[in-house]
């Protein structure tokens, strides 16, 4: 038996995307579905020199980081027996560089150069709604 033919394919320019990014108070970026389901989905964001997402973590699920251009710094850390937040040494990201953040890590991403930052992040809808805890950033 052959495989059915998809009928339908959804294609989602990315500029058009970030122009239609919704802002996100609780860690300060705008942005926008690219595609996925609750389970898994993917999102972009631009941050403008000097911008930064709030610090924060999720304690369910990875978060996937793909740097599509632009460059910054990513901190790192986790909460302490004592409710502390401990921070790793900042590291430096660019265009080109993809990670993940595991569940329970301390993450912020603040853009140091002088170009846009472009993010392509992919994770759980939960991470934007009910699993995220935002702390105090990195300082």
């Amino acid at each position: 038996m052959k495989n059915p033919i998809v009928s339908h394919v959804a294609i989602t320019n990315l500029v058009t995307a970030l122009e239609s990014a919704v802002l996100d108070s609780s860690v300060g970026i705008a942005h926008a579905a690219l595609a996925g389901d609750a389970d898994f989905r993917l999102h972009i964001t631009k941050l403008l020199p000097g911008a930064k997402v709030k610090a924060h973590r999720h304690l369910h699920g990875e978060e996937l980081y793909i740097i599509s251009s632009g460059g910054g710094t990513l901190y790192t850390g986790t909460v302490n027996e004592a409710g502390a937040e401990d921070w790793n040494e900042p590291i430096t990201v660019q265009g080109g560089d993809t990670f993940s953040i595991a569940p329970r890590m301390l993450h912020q991403l603040h853009n140091t150069g002088t170009t846009p930052l472009v993010l392509i992040f992919g994770c759980p809808d939960s991470h934007l709604s009910t699993d995220r805890e935002v702390v105090a950033d990195f300082s």
